[in-house]
């Protein structure tokens, strides 16, 4: 956690959304995340003005397109290997297992981009993951 509690909240949102297969509802992102529904409805809202969120008519939440610019450019500014699809296909091919390229941010490492492959990848090994940078 930073010393800022309401932009913990925030990310843990977009976090929690990103994860999720589908849209969530209200409640059950205040449950999961553990705060009161009138804060996830406030944070959902003001995620929901640059469009960075959006809800359905089934009143789930997803992800919305407003973070297609954040993202697009970020990806600008990240160097990575054209080729790295091809290279983790043919990584994970030679060995049987799943192949992933991640980058280095702060604290955490971030996979930018995961190769199945013949084999299974870890469970929570999927683009965008994060994990924390420490020892086991």
């Amino acid at each position: 956690m930073t010393a800022s509690p309401p932009t913990d909240r925030v990310v843990a949102v977009v976090e929690l959304l990103a994860a999720a297969s589908g849209g969530l509802s209200v409640s059950e992102i205040a449950t999961r995340l553990d705060l009161n529904r009138s804060t996830a409805g406030a944070v959902l809202g003001a995620l929901a003005e640059p469009g960075w969120v959006q809800r359905g008519r089934d009143l789930l939440y997803t992800l919305g397109p407003g973070l297609l610019a954040v993202a697009g450019a970020v990806q600008g500014r990240v160097r990575m290997p054209v080729d790295a699809a091809d290279v983790l296909a043919d990584l994970a091919e030679r060995t049987g297992c799943g192949a992933a390229l991640s980058l280095v941010g702060g604290d955490h490492v971030v996979f930018v981009a995961v190769e199945p492959g013949p084999g299974r990848v870890p469970a929570g090994i999927t683009v965008g993951a994060r994990l924390p940078l420490r020892p086991p």
